[in-house]
């Protein structure tokens, strides 16, 4: 589906009346019979039409004071409308406490004769609700209930029901044919009875071509057969018909069949406003002169109050640089001879002609030499002099008429999906327009401004469907002083491409490279109304701009202004763009104040204090989140802290309370003690510490026992200095345990044939045995690898591995 998100997908359920067909969303997998969003190339208001139900409380001042609810007691109401408002705030409070359902409430409590229905007011055109109504219900998504909404009948509040979670199955209830094909009421038409008649007897064929033009959106066929069949059955022009037109035109907006016909049907309506409008926005950046040509056409059919001189002028200063346009321009000096225009003007349109570069021009030197024989041997040389320019515009042209693209696959917007022939044909027109911006012409300042805007339109008859070739052409206009023709390309750039947040921050970002600052705080700020996560890249993206050209100070006052929209990640973005520390800091400590159980935001302030070499306010950060934690603390914080203790290692007491916090946790908390080793000359081992390894002995991690000596006593040969070798005898009953769990992990590879449980990794043995075996002092090359892992979370506590549950306590 190229004319909706990606999200979104058209399908028809089984047995489909009149060949319908339904919207599904997979991501919200809601099913629903209305077009999720407006049809493209339409700007009007959306849905046109709706299915809601809702419950009214009216009060004493509304347009009619009575209850239409036979369960209530009749007559005028006397609420006032601050009664009424606390009303519908009680009943809507209970609706979401769950105490009453809204169909409940509907029936006992609505004053609208929809009561009955539960509230429901089944399918009917936006045009015939309260505006008020309308403008909140657009809003809502399938099956969500409204906070009070106040329109001139009351309060209400509101449940949209054009569709369903889940299966298509339970999709009941579609919108009547005259909805959907825009039947005008008998009070608002003579022929409303008529066309109702012809659209329901035509309604599979319509339904069956508008799921084609949904589907299959590039193919023109489809289009005009759509428009043609409809057109067929209603006798007045009707919005259905400018929704279908404008369609077309949105994914053939440089095809003059399909310009052309829809002047027809125009004509047929005689709709001069919808056509004088879609001629105009046609006409802004179309290289093509078949498209003025019909203007001047329609023009005249329409005895629009404008002079051949002033149309074709108009033409020629707009696609006179089109290579074969010789006879355009031929006509066009014919005409001003004819309409007396005099000697000299006619001569600079004249010369104009010959100065721009165009093929089979031998008549316009005929035509110079009856005028001015004496400059005719200096423009011959001329057009040899522009040869090569020509030869480049007529390939370039050729190209262009040779396309067959497949737009719907640009409107996804997916550069990725390019083929290779789509990325030949950008950098074909990319050095093409280089090539024309340098002006190897040697055109006047005027008449190089022309050629680049007719380059540029060329261009867009290919990349219409990118962003940034409309900007770069809005870009060249402001840069050359022409600000309404910029803003008419920029809205109609909108148009084609979407207006979409990426086109406006690429238009900021130009405003920052041209140092106006303003202009583009203007954008970001327009930006800022957006939800996240666009909000959060306005955000930032106006502070770095601040800071750039404003300097890191005034920026911080974009963030004082706009605390309330700031996200963590914005205070996390603002900071690193700081070149000052301090500023930097101060930013970050906005950030932990507003989000203090933010993990990420801990996280990111804390790297930024080790980075700047300050443990201890690191450590204390890191504590106090800890500290303020209500609830179970955060895993990555206590990673974090814990890779934090391994690179700024401790003391031992300081050691001793930290590895409190991982008890409850995966992580071993062995690991920091044994990562003291690579700190030994600062902090020496004492009697304390080997006594935890020897604990850790009974997991098979530490095993001095299996590698020490039958006859040995003691834990190590080499007790640390002052230790009494007593301290470190061998305890049996942990030989006797580990012993007989080893010969029952043999026996179940036996059995089983499969590997018995694996034994935690050794490394804390390998790293004392060398501590054993030479010297007390010596870093383990081990331990680095014991880090890694618990960087990647996946050491566990060997007092939660079943093998080790019968282990005798220390």
């Amino acid at each position: 589906m190229y004319s909706l998100p990606p999200n979104w997908s058209i399908k028809k359920p089984n047995n489909s009346k009149n060949n319908r067909f339904y919207y599904y969303d997979i991501q919200r997998n809601v099913s629903q019979w209305l077009r999720p969003f407006p049809p493209p190339g339409y700007e009007g208001p959306w849905p046109l039409y709706i299915h809601c139900a809702h419950i009214l409380i009216k009060h004493k001042n509304v347009r009619n004071p009575r209850t239409h609810n036979k369960q209530k007691p009749q007559g005028t109401v006397n609420l006032t409308r601050e009664q009424a408002l606390k009303k519908i705030r009680d009943l809507s409070n209970e609706i979401k406490k769950g105490n009453r359902t809204f169909e409940t409430v509907a029936s006992k409590e609505s004053d609208c004769a929809s009561y009955s229905r539960m509230g429901d007011l089944r399918w009917c055109a936006t045009n015939q609700l309260d505006p008020a109504f309308v403008a909140r219900a657009r809003t809502l998504q399938v099956d969500e209930i409204s906070d009070p909404v106040e329109s001139t009948s009351g309060w209400h509040i509101i449940k949209r029901l054009d569709g369903v979670s889940g299966s298509s199955q339970a999709l009941i209830f579609p919108p009547e044919v005259e909805l959907e094909f825009f039947v005008p009421r008998k009070k608002d038409s003579p022929n409303a009875d008529k066309m109702f008649n012809n659209i329901k007897a035509k309604a599979p064929e319509l339904y069956n071509l508008l799921y084609l033009v949904e589907t299959q959106p590039t193919v023109l066929k489809y289009w005009k057969d759509l428009i043609l069949l409809y057109c067929s059955a209603m006798l007045e022009f009707t919005i259905g018909h400018e929704i279908y037109l404008r369609g077309m035109l949105y994914f053939f907006p440089g095809e003059y069949e399909a310009l052309s016909f829809a002047c027809q049907i125009l004509n047929r309506y005689n709709n001069r406003q919808l056509k004088k409008e879609i001629l105009e926005t046609a006409l802004s950046y179309t290289w093509n002169p078949k498209f003025w040509m019909l203007w001047i056409g329609e023009a005249k059919h329409d005895n629009i109050p404008i002079t051949d001189v002033e149309l074709r002028t108009r033409m020629m200063n707009n696609v006179g640089f089109t290579v074969n346009t010789a006879q355009y321009w031929l006509q066009y000096i014919s005409i001003l001879q004819d309409g007396g225009f005099d000697k000299n003007h006619v001569l600079t349109e004249l010369k104009k002609a010959l100065d721009i570069g165009l093929e089979n021009n031998g008549k316009l030197i005929d035509k110079l030499k009856e005028l001015e024989p004496e400059s005719v041997e200096y423009y011959i040389a001329r057009q040899e002099e522009l040869r090569p320019i020509v030869e480049r515009r007529k390939k370039i042209i050729s190209e262009v008429l040779s396309i067959s693209d497949d737009k719907a696959k640009r409107l996804k917007q997916d550069y990725s999906n390019l083929s290779g022939e789509d990325d030949l044909r950008q950098n074909m027109l990319r050095n093409f327009l280089d090539l024309e911006k340098t002006n190897d012409a040697k055109y006047s300042h005027d008449l190089f401004v022309q050629a680049m805007d007719y380059s540029y339109r060329l261009a867009i008859g290919v990349l219409w469907w990118q962003p940034s070739i409309w900007l770069e052409y809005w870009r060249f206009l402001a840069k050359e002083k022409q600000e309404k023709k910029a803003e008419e390309i920029l809205a109609i750039g909108r148009k084609a491409v979407g207006d979409t947040p990426l086109f406006e921050l690429r238009r900021a970002q130009h405003f920052i490279n041209l140092g106006e600052y303003e202009k583009a705080k203007e954008i970001y700020t327009k930006l800022l109304k957006r939800p996240d996560p666009l909000q959060t890249s306005a955000l930032t993206l106006l502070f770095k701009a601040t800071a750039d050209l404003k300097g890191e100070p005034e920026a911080i006052e974009i963030i004082q202004q706009n605390m309330q929209l700031a996200r963590p990640q914005f205070f996390i973005n603002a900071a690193k763009f700081c070149q000052n520390s301090e500023i930097a800091w101060s930013i970050f400590q906005m950030g932990v104040d507003r989000y203090p159980h933010v993990n990420s935001m801990i996280i990111a302030a804390a790297e930024f204090l080790e980075q700047h070499r300050d443990v201890r306010n690191t450590r204390l950060l890191f504590q106090q989140s800890l500290a303020e934690k209500k609830e179970q603390l955060q895993f990555e914080i206590k990673k974090r802290l814990f890779q934090f203790e391994l690179d700024h290692i401790a003391p031992l007491d300081h050691l001793n309370e930290t590895q409190k916090v991982f008890k409850s946790t995966t992580v071993d908390p062995s690991i920091l003690y044994m990562h003291r080793f690579k700190f030994m000359d600062l902090y020496p081992l004492d009697p304390d510490e080997l006594r935890v390894w020897g604990h850790l002995a009974n997991n098979g991690s530490i095993d001095l026992v299996e590698n020490a000596s039958t006859d040995s006593l003691y834990l190590t040969n080499t007790p640390p200095y002052g230790c009494p070798p007593d301290a470190l005898k061998r305890n049996d009953k942990w030989n006797d345990t580990i012993s007989t769990n080893r010969r029952k992990a043999t026996t179940q590879d036996n059995v089983s044939g499969q590997p018995g449980q694996k034994r935690i990794p050794r490394e804390v043995h390998h790293l004392l045995k060398e501590i054993s075996e030479f010297k007390i002092h010596m870093a383990p090359y081990n331990v680095d690898i014991v880090i890694q892992r618990v960087n990647n979370a996946e050491i566990k506590d060997y007092r939660q591995m079943p093998q080790f549950q019968a282990m005798p306590p220390y």
